[in-house]
């Protein structure tokens, strides 16, 4: 895999999988049906989102991002950042929220894996808030999540990712935001179907 980066603005534009350098490609994580299909991916927007089930690669993805744009690792909602304030003085999302309005300032390249884990409702929309603000001041979020509250995120492009590859979705395709409607369309409907006895 290889990331393109912007000039000085160190933005990612886009990503290639390199296949002719893969020794086995049924080997995990290459073996994983939407990593299979990879070639070229666009980012081309200040915020992307990789969704999908539980095991559809977004977060291999996400990692091998990281390791194409030269970073060391992704920023998870469990991760410790050195040099900061004690964040065990405060709960998990505050922690985090912190970290976040903290670090993310200006231009740069932030990559989160599933950042809603340690936010209540509220905090992702402050979560929003923060994002909007780095990217005003030039910064670029490539996001995995499973949240529709984050991916309404304004002009983010969303990639699906499943069995058939990955393919963008509009917001509303997209499982997180469609489950999410069913359920508080019809809360007890939704809960009878499901556990029906």
């Amino acid at each position: 895999m290889s990331g393109e980066l912007a000039g000085a603005t160190g933005r990612l534009i886009g990503l290639e999988m390199l296949w002719d350098e893969v020794d086995n490609r049924e080997a995990y994580p290459f073996s994983i049906p939407a990593l299979a299909r990879l070639r070229e991916l666009s980012f081309d927007r200040p915020v992307t989102f990789l969704v999908g089930e539980n095991g559809s690669g977004k977060s291999t993805l996400l990692e091998g991002l990281a390791v194409a744009a030269g970073l060391n690792n992704v920023a998870s909602a469990y991760q410790e950042i050195e040099g900061g304030p004690d964040y065990h003085k405060s709960c998990h999302g505050e922690s985090f929220l912190d970290v976040v309005g903290g670090r993310f300032r200006g231009p740069g390249l932030y990559l989160m894996d599933e950042p809603e884990s340690a936010l209540s409702v509220m905090g992702q929309l402050q979560l929003l808030v923060h994002m909007e603000q780095a990217v005003a001041q030039g910064g670029q979020f490539v996001i995995v999540s499973h949240s529709p509250i984050l991916t309404a995120f304004p002009e983010a492009v969303i990639y699906r990712l499943n069995e058939a590859g990955i393919s963008e979705a509009g917001y509303t395709e997209t499982d997180p935001y469609q489950l999410t409607k069913s359920f508080l369309e019809s809360p007890m409907g939704f809960l009878q179907h499901l556990l029906p006895n």
